[in-house]
Formats: structure tokens, C-alpha cells, sequence
């Protein structure tokens, strides 16, 4: 039962705690009216911009690059005793079991 009663109240804290910050930050994002006039009359000079016509170009659709692959697991297999391997009992990607 006390627990459950410290872990209540610490949950009810934590709530009013993230409501506070909320209610907050929001009273500090709203842009003052007393401000936006003084940043009118400071506006920065212009930016210049370079236009140009649009054109469609023809792009190669394929991209050639050199590299080299490495897998990220390998295993080696090896007979438990010398000999020559004649047959193995599995395919390529097939699971297998334990003997």
C-alpha cells in the first residue's frame, strides 16, 4: 500500500512538473508586439538570387563503382577424422541439426 502511495505521488509530480514547463514555454514563444516593429526598421538589405530557364537532361542510368564484399559470418567446415569428404548430407542456406 505504500508503495503504491509513494509511486502515485511521485507520477503526480512528475505531471504537474511537465505541465508547469509546458504552460511555460508557451507564455515565452508568443512574439511580443512591442518588438516587431523596431525588427521591421532594421531589415537586412536584399539577397541576391540567380534564376535560369529549366532544361530536361538525359542521365546515365546506371553508375559504375569499384569495391569489395566481405560476409559477415563465415564457417569452416572440417571432418572429425582424416579423409576425403565424398558427401554432404545438406543443401546451400538449409538448416541443420546436431549430428
Amino acid at each position: 500500500m505504500r508503495k503504491a502511495l509513494v509511486g502515485g505521488s511521485i507520477a503526480a509530480l512528475l505531471v504537474g512538473v511537465a505541465a508547469l514547463s509546458y504552460w511555460a514555454g508557451g507564455r515565452n514563444t508568443a512574439p511580443k508586439v512591442a518588438d516587431a516593429a523596431p525588427a521591421a526598421a532594421k531589415a537586412a538589405p536584399g539577397i541576391i538570387v540567380e534564376a535560369q530557364k529549366v532544361s530536361v537532361v538525359k542521365l546515365p542510368q546506371a553508375l559504375g563503382a569499384v569495391g569489395s564484399l566481405r560476409s559477415d559470418e563465415a564457417v569452416m567446415l572440417r571432418p572429425e577424422v582424416a579423409g576425403r569428404v565424398a558427401h554432404i548430407g545438406f543443401k546451400e542456406g538449409e538448416r541443420v541439426a546436431k549430428g
